[in-house]
């Protein structure tokens, strides 16, 4: 009988790997430790995103809105097991940080605060547009970012809302979907 080469085995063992069920795992099983997450922010520039383009015509988002998607983040929060810990509401991106290649850079940023919350893990629920005139047009985008070395973006789900009677309750849904695809 001939050895397997080591790279032979590798691939087998690769191979084995890749067959195993999925579906029944979390999309990030992130181990049992505290979350940092951020209360809802709007970046009103493309350096203060963290990933994709502004919408055309962003309108800024009236503060009793942002208390709207904030409270039903945290109820939603509340009803979980982990540990969150929630940072208080603020301007998160003034100013924005810089990177380890000396950019102003928004995942640096978010990186930091996690830092100072000294958890390894942030959630970052954005609002990227909030139109309720004769077109109803609401973007949220929920990040999950590892503060670890240089910051990682781990996911991102968008979710796009063109119905304004139903919004609560397809906010509080998608904030539920975006717990539980990010693992947490």
């Amino acid at each position: 009988m001939r050895p397997i080469p080591a790279f032979g085995l590798l691939f087998l063992l690769l191979a084995l790997n890749g067959c195993q069920q999925a579906g029944k795992q979390k999309i990030f099983p992130i181990p049992d430790f505290a979350v940092a997450v951020a209360s809802f922010s709007q970046p009103t520039s493309t350096t203060e995103l963290l990933a994709g383009t502004l919408p055309e015509n962003h309108q800024p988002v009236s503060l009793a809105n942002l208390d709207r998607l904030n409270n039903l983040l945290y109820s939603q929060l509340e009803a979980e097991t982990r540990a969150f810990l929630l940072l208080p509401p603020q301007d998160y991106l003034k100013p924005l940080r810089v990177d380890g290649r000396g950019k102003r850079s928004s995942l640096a940023t978010w990186t930091w605060h996690a830092r100072q919350a000294e958890t390894p893990v942030i959630l970052v629920p954005q609002i990227l547009q909030w139109q309720n005139g004769q077109r109803v047009s609401v973007i949220l985008d929920f990040f999950l970012i590892d503060a670890r070395y240089d910051g990682q973006l781990l996911q991102r789900l968008r979710f796009e809302y063109l119905d304004w009677t139903e919004l609560p309750n397809l906010v509080q849904a998608d904030i539920e979907q975006a717990i539980r695809a990010f693992g947490l």
